[in-house]
């Protein structure tokens, strides 16, 4: 098992800094994520699916709980969370690509600072490796010395993808990496990251409260509901059939839930086509 979440709680403090008041955010969250695979996380705004995200990436200390990567806890295990193979394994793709990249940056500079940061390559070898990831996620060399304010989102959520892959990592955080987008353009980057997977063996955790999107990427789902997992999906293909009240009101909620997978996969089929 390549991730592994164990009870895991947070709190955050409530009515200021030197309040003593605590907001319980996760309340004993367990899952697994095998080698290869997409597991959706489903919610809505507030439910605490962020914050786990963060804590799967480093970010967000659990108060309580355990967080294991490759069978080690990234948080208690002694000098290992300092070691740079261990960050350089793991990376994430956020909805907000304009606030993910320094907009002062070239593409060249956003794509090469991990390489940098952790030490894997430098001036020429660097410029290679941002080449190549440019023509991985369907840009080019063109790009390297334009601004972020010089692409369309697709473009730039691209980069902030070919960033990402910058390290060889193993697991990628996809938290609503789609939804800022038009739909087409979800689509064609819903694609690109399931064909990356693939051919990079990538293990995907794919936050979002779009149900269709997780239906057309993921291989099974959990729905969580104020810092809790209240229904497993083991088979993304029963994902319309789910149980708990919760599940049923955010599927219900979505009136055109089976339109727009339809619409999604329409669009892949029509992107084979025009290849």
């Amino acid at each position: 098992m390549l991730l592994k979440v164990q009870e895991v709680y947070k709190d955050f403090s409530q009515g200021g800094f030197f309040s003593a008041a605590k907001k319980p955010i996760l309340k004993g969250v367990s899952l697994e994520l095998a080698c290869g695979e997409c597991l959706g996380l489903i919610g809505e705004s507030g439910s605490g699916k962020s914050t786990l995200g963060r804590m799967l990436i480093g970010i967000e200390k659990p108060d309580w709980g355990e967080v294991l990567f490759e069978g080690r806890n990234i948080y208690r295990s002694p000098g290992w969370r300092q070691q740079p193979d261990w960050r350089r394994k793991i990376s994430a793709v956020f909805q907000d690509y304009t606030s993910s990249v320094n907009p002062r940056f070239r593409v060249d500079k956003i794509i090469t600072e991990p390489l940098y940061t952790h030490r894997l390559a430098s001036g020429s070898k660097a410029m290679e490796r941002a080449v190549y990831l440019l023509e991985k996620v369907g840009l080019g060399g063109d790009y390297l010395k334009r601004y972020p304010h010089q692409l369309s989102g697709g473009q730039l959520q691209r980069v902030c993808i070919a960033r990402a892959l910058a390290t060889n990592p193993a697991f990628i955080l996809l938290d609503e990496p789609v939804s800022s987008l038009d739909v087409s353009v979800q689509v064609q980057v819903m694609d690109l990251l399931d064909s990356l997977k693939k051919e990079f063996q990538l293990s995907y955790l794919f936050i979002s409260h779009d149900l269709a999107a997780v239906a057309y990427l993921c291989d099974r789902a959990l729905f969580f509901a104020e810092g809790r997992i209240v229904e497993a999906v083991e088979r993304i293909a029963e994902l319309g059939q789910v149980k708990e009240a919760y599940s049923r009101k955010l599927l219900y909620s979505v009136l055109d839930f089976s339109d727009q997978l339809a619409d999604y996969r329409c669009g892949r089929e029509e992107g084979s086509r025009l290849a």
